[in-house]
This record gives C-alpha cells, sequence and structure tokens, in this order.
C-alpha cells in the first residue's frame, strides 16, 4: 500500500519536474535577473 503511494507521488513529482523545466525553457527570458544587470552594468 505505501509502496503504490510512493510510486504515485514520484509519479507526480516527475510531471511537475518536467512541466517545470519546459516552463524554464519557454520563459528563459525571464530567467536569471541577475545576468541581466550583470550584461546592463558592463
Amino acid at each position: 500500500m505505501l509502496i503504490k503511494v510512493f510510486t504515485g507521488v514520484m509519479g507526480i513529482l516527475l510531471v511537475l519536474a518536467t512541466i517545470f523545466a519546459w516552463w524554464l525553457e519557454n520563459s528563459g527570458e525571464e530567467i536569471n535577473p541577475e545576468e541581466e544587470k550583470g550584461k546592463k552594468s558592463k
């Protein structure tokens, strides 16, 4: 029983991690504000 719950939770986390990674790639322009500041200060 616990193994099924654990597997289910890991599956959900895997899906969320995949969606989060995909979202980061698509909105990469808004990510890393520190790098943008570094570029502007140069």
